[in-house]
């Protein structure tokens, strides 16, 4: 094996180590608390967690050590956003983060009484299982059908 691929395998393994999700249970005042571990960033719950707002990337997003999970959109037509596409890293997935990220999207559609167009699967599937009248209020609905 060359040098060079040697080295490569090397560093990508590395990087798959370090960003390993570990799951640790610590006894705390007589109570076991779960702790999320992915690199350097640690968080014993979603409520932890800080959605931030992007509106030059059209993107709400939460930092996560060095990841970051993400929503992502667009503006289709005046007061209309595409929510269309969600992310979370791979050792994050299942833990609600992209809940989090859902529920503060919607909520902006509420309070600037914007209307939004739901193409992320997810998305979608959040909705169906979350269905707040606020939310459902505000789904765009094309006036030509």
């Amino acid at each position: 094996m060359s040098i060079i691929r040697r080295f490569a395998t090397h560093l990508i393994q590395s990087h798959e180590k370090a960003t390993q999700c570990h799951r640790r249970t610590l006894l705390a005042d007589k109570r076991v608390t779960s702790l999320w571990t992915m690199s350097s960033f640690q968080f014993s719950s979603v409520t932890d967690l800080q959605v931030k707002h992007n509106v030059q990337k059209k993107q709400f997003y939460i930092e996560l050590g060095k990841a970051k999970a993400v929503l992502d959109y667009k503006q289709t037509s005046a007061g209309v956003l595409d929510l269309y596409h969600t992310e979370v890293p791979k050792e994050l997935r299942g833990k609600g983060i992209a809940g989090l990220l859902a529920e503060e999207a919607f909520k902006y559609v509420v309070k600037n009484k914007l209307q939004m167009l739901i193409s992320c699967t997810y998305l979608q599937k959040f909705l169906k299982e979350n269905q707040k009248p606020e939310f459902v209020k505000y789904l765009y609905r094309d006036s030509t059908e």
